[in-house]
């Protein structure tokens, strides 16, 4: 069994992660910019709406509930800590989501590389940074 590992003609391991994060970014801003003009852009509806107010009520200091849990825990904390940090715009929340993606699509790569080499690196990385609906779904509240 040969890996696929480095030689003197094969990219080194961070061009490959540069360009994946590149195109990832890339594909998200340009989805971001084209949904900004959306009327619906700002709402938070259903489940965004939930969120939204618990990590308000966690950002002001309750950190801990007498609820129990029936959504994604950690989802409201990273909400929280991004409305302390920055702000609780959607638009924000948006970018930094578009951001956290596009560090999976490097992970991924990443991920690949130490089992498969960097062209299967880079497929994996551009396979998940093109995927239309972890686009899509990054870009929900």
């Amino acid at each position: 069994m040969t890996h696929e590992g480095l030689t003197p003609d094969s990219p080194q391991p961070w061009r490959v992660y540069a360009l994946v994060a590149f195109a990832a970014l890339l594909v998200r801003a340009i989805y971001l910019w084209q949904i900004y003009p959306a009327p619906f852009f700002d709402l938070r509806m259903g489940d965004g709406a939930v969120y939204h107010a618990w990590a308000t009520r966690i950002a002001n200091g309750a950190w801990f509930s007498d609820h129990v849990f029936y959504q994604a825990p950690l989802y409201p904390y990273v909400l929280a800590l991004v409305y302390v940090v920055f702000d609780d715009s959607v638009l924000t929340v948006r970018l930094v989501q578009a951001l956290m993606g596009t560090g999976a699509c490097v992970l991924i790569a990443a991920a690949t590389h130490a089992f498969f080499g960097p062209r299967a690196a880079l497929v994996a990385g551009l396979m998940l940074a093109l995927f239309a609906p972890a686009i899509f779904l990054e870009g929900l509240i």
